[in-house]
């Protein structure tokens, strides 16, 4: 692809992320090449989010099924282990506070739009030797 070609990508994700999170039906005739539009998603961590929209729009593919069902397993697997790395600091009496995509993950009207890789926690530093163990 050629760099305006890349910007109109760009553009047309920016688009339907914006569409998936004010919750509105993005438009099809928007995406000329949906699939090229969740390949970009896909490399922001932003494919729930585009697959979603681009469903809204009308669009039906292998590819965009996945990214939503994708989501949604790994949407229970990061609260899964959430809640055992919450519950085993509570137990262990850390004072610990979590950070952006723990919390900013409700925000999202899906939980699933908001792809995580990793939790970021404050946690007490003088208690940093027990956390490790």
């Amino acid at each position: 692809m050629t760099e305006e070609q890349i910007q109109i990508v760009r553009q047309q994700l920016i688009y339907l992320v914006g569409c998936a999170v004010r919750n509105e039906k993005a438009e099809a005739d928007r995406i000329p090449e949906p699939e090229t539009v969740l390949d970009m998603a896909s490399s922001h961590m932003l494919s729930a989010a585009a697959a979603m929209a681009l469903k809204s729009a009308g669009f039906k593919s292998e590819s965009i099924e996945k990214a939503v069902l994708v989501s949604h397993r790994n949407a229970i697997l990061y609260q899964t282990a959430w809640n055992e790395i919450a519950a085993g600091l509570d137990q262990s009496g850390i004072r610990y506070m979590p950070l952006k995509g723990v919390v900013l993950k409700d925000l999202y009207p899906k939980v699933i739009m908001r792809e995580m890789s990793d939790y970021d926690i404050l946690i007490d530093p003088s208690r940093a030797g027990d956390v490790k163990a």
